[in-house]
């Protein structure tokens, strides 16, 4: 194997000074637009403002409008990318896709995109190895059954009320 093989493994960078900072903070990051769709859900969810971070074993999102809370799993996330031109992280896993536009690091403010990217990535490697020692399966080790759609149109126009205009917080958990 390669040293390019074994690139992930390895820290892009040194660990921050995080006396100041909450417990399980791995990074911190700050995000203009959010889109997020969920396989189950009718419509994409689009968010302005949002913080995003990474505490112990999850990327949490949080948006200021309209307040809404998403917790991911580090372990469900099967795809990092981006593109520089628009300042854009694509995020996908299995049954969700994230993409956040005006991505910028908080915590790392002098990192370009592409090493908040490998540092993300490294995150989501670290995460996987306690899941390998338990033999805990994975999301694409798991076959998911598909998604029924509700039949009943008074619920459905209420969700897709519900969902418009965002009443209250939102927390997901993948």
């Amino acid at each position: 194997m390669s040293v390019d093989e074994f690139r992930l493994l390895r820290r892009p960078r040194s660990l921050p000074d995080v006396s100041q900072s909450k417990p399980g903070l791995n990074a911190k990051y700050k995000a203009k637009i959010v889109y997020y769709k969920h396989r189950g859900d009718i419509l994409p969810r689009v968010c302005y403002n949002a913080s995003i971070e990474v505490i112990f074993a999850h990327l949490i999102i949080k948006s200021s409008w309209p307040p809404v809370t998403i917790r991911i799993p580090l372990v469900s996330i099967s795809y990092i990318e981006t593109i520089r031109k628009y300042d854009r992280f694509d995020i996908r896993g299995r049954s969700f896709q994230l993409h956040l536009v005006g991505f910028n690091d908080v915590l790392y403010t002098a990192n370009s995109l592409e090493e908040s990217r490998d540092w993300l990535r490294f995150l989501v490697v670290r995460q996987r190895i306690p899941h390998s020692i338990l033999k805990i399966p994975f999301d694409w080790e798991v076959d998911q059954p598909g998604i029924r759609r509700k039949s009943n149109t008074r619920s459905s126009f209420k969700s897709i009320k519900d969902f418009l205009l965002c009443h209250k917080n939102v927390l997901r958990q993948e």
